[in-house]
């Protein structure tokens, strides 16, 4: 009971499975507790401090904190501060999915360190990732980042062997993504292509400047698993220390010539001898492109969903719809782009997609929507807002199937009723009805092509279609 501190690496590599703190401890160190078998760990009640890794590559299955503490708390087993806006410590050995809760603003430098995870949901309320956050997080294949977060600390996404795809909200005015890749908003830094991305060619897109976070190590194409060939345009003046470093990277194409690609080599001083060494490995083509072969290769349009391929013609939709929040999967991995959608979800998706705003009243007509439904809000607001009425007046029936005439006279009434741009002989080939200004305003947009089927009003619209073409009217 008089020891007040632990310090860094203190029991790193004991192997002890339990050690109780008592509560005269205030400090624990750095690495305190690495490679340890501790699976339940007790923070008494006068810690104040706690360093970074103390508990990595442990076998934690879950921390707890004394209701005493004044400056940590802990939930469902995992670490905060006390007013939990900062999530500390993931414990590594948690293997469910796993939703940050609201209250969360920081992540942690290395919070999930060697997470067994396989998926980990960041709310819009995260403004700043760590620096290696997620360190090691080898069971994750995607993650989004929302539009809230401000800063992404380096090497955040380092060594996340089965990371395929990092998507941002399209509303975040500080990252992008495209194809999966991650990138400052103005896409002259492209910060991570993730480990596992498939394809084994790769253009870094014309305009970028900066490969990898220029004070951090380990970001870019290090690494990287399936990287075999990449274009780098002549724009990019600079690479951050390892942001090459991959041995099955072979060959460059750089749009520039040799002094140019050597100016670009020692943009950074003090590179390691392992770092140069995998540079005069590759195999440099000056002033090339990809060649045709190796650019079909190159990966584009993934998702986190398994049974939406890259290259579909709703895979940019599904994209969007996800990082909208306009709607998710039906489960982690499955979107079922070919699943119809009801009146109750559709109505929800338009509502999402406008912002979810608050209806201007909160009486209810109909008797068969209730106030505790998912939908409730986004029908009293379309139905107010004049984009849809109900079935009778008295009932919206929310659980019927939409078809398409449904989907796109909606679409029709919450842009204001437009008229056609132009030619629309596909409306013309209807009878007429309820939807034929929306589908004459539709077809003349052209929004309504390139579908795995021709329209018809009266079939109904799978959910592939419904964010398609809600994708191609708001964006």
């Amino acid at each position: 009971n008089t020891v007040t501190g632990i310090g860094e690496c203190a029991f790193r590599d004991s192997g002890l499975t339990s050690i109780p703190i008592p509560d005269s401890v205030t400090f624990i160190g750095e690495w305190a507790f690495n490679y340890t078998n501790i699976s339940n760990f007790q923070i008494s009640k006068n810690v104040a401090y706690i360093g970074d890794r103390a508990f990595a590559s442990s076998k934690l299955m879950e921390v707890s904190v004394d209701s005493g503490n004044q400056s940590y708390s802990s939930k469902d087993g995992v670490l905060f501060n006390k007013d939990k806006t900062t999530l500390i410590t993931f414990p590594c050995q948690k293997k469910e999915a796993y939703e940050i809760p609201a209250s969360v603003k920081t992540i942690a430098n290395f919070a999930f360190e060697d997470s067994m995870s396989s998926k980990i949901t960041l709310p819009d309320s995260v403004n700043a990732i760590g620096e290696s956050a997620f360190l090691g997080c080898n069971y994750i294949t995607s993650l989004t980042i929302p539009k809230s977060v401000c800063s992404i600390g380096s090497s955040a996404f380092f060594a996340c062997n089965k990371l395929e795809s990092i998507f941002v909200d399209s509303a975040n005015n500080n990252y992008a993504s495209r194809d999966g890749v991650l990138f400052d908003k103005n896409m002259t830094t492209l910060i991570r292509y993730p480990y596992n991305k498939q394809g084994t060619a790769y253009a870094i897109p014309n305009g970028v400047t900066t490969i990898g976070l220029t004070l951090g190590d380990w970001d870019g194409f290090s690494d990287c698993k399936n990287l075999t060939a990449l274009e780098i345009p002549v724009s990019v003046t600079g690479f951050a220390s390892c942001a090459l470093y991959s041995k099955n990277l072979k060959d460059i194409y750089y749009g520039g010539n040799e002094s140019q690609w050597n100016n670009v080599v020692n943009s950074k001083e003090h590179r390691s001898s392992d770092e140069l060494e995998i540079i005069k490995s590759f195999n440099m083509h000056y002033g090339s492109s990809l060649p045709v072969n190796l650019a079909s290769a190159v990966s584009t349009n993934p998702t986190q969903f398994s049974d939406v391929p890259s290259g579909a013609y709703y895979a940019d939709a599904v994209n969007w719809a996800v990082d909208k929040g306009v709607t998710n999967g039906v489960s982690a991995t499955n979107f079922a782009p070919a699943d119809t959608c009801t009146r109750g979800q559709v109505a929800t998706f338009l509502w999402r997609a406008k912002g979810c705003p608050e209806p201007a009243t909160t009486d209810n007509p109909f008797t068969d929507v209730d106030p505790s439904s998912a939908f409730y809000k986004a029908i009293l607001w379309a139905a107010e807002s004049g984009i849809t009425a109900g079935t009778s007046d008295t009932t919206f029936s929310p659980g019927n199937p939409c078809t398409r005439a449904h989907v796109v006279t909606f679409l029709w009434r919450s842009q204001g009723k437009p008229d056609a741009s132009g030619a629309a002989p596909l409306a013309d080939s209807f009878p007429q009805g309820y939807y034929t200004d929306a589908v004459r305003w539709a077809d003349s947009a052209g929004l309504l092509g390139g579908t795995a089927e021709a329209f018809a009003p009266s079939a109904l619209c799978p959910r592939a279609d419904i964010v398609t073409y809600l994708y191609r009217v708001l964006t």
